[in-house]
């Protein structure tokens, strides 16, 4: 979903998509919010499963100190 960009994101990571014909550079916010990196002005979207995107998207600690993803 298509998001006005709001004061209250706090862009934590940069995600490197690749496709088959280009790289693209993602601003990620862990509330669920993204957008393009540019200088041009870019839409920020919001994921409605912010949680479940962000248990993908970003390792987490498990208890022996190794990564574990959390993902379904």
């Amino acid at each position: 979903m298509t998001v006005e960009p709001s004061p209250d994101h706090a862009v934590t990571h940069k995600l490197q998509v690749f496709t088959g014909e280009a790289t693209v550079l993602w601003l990620y916010d862990p509330k669920g919010y993204a957008t393009i990196l540019s200088k041009a002005q870019r839409p920020a979207y919001r994921f409605r499963e912010a949680d479940r995107l962000k248990g993908i998207l970003i390792p987490h600690q498990g208890d022996e100190g190794g990564t574990v993803n959390r993902a379904p």
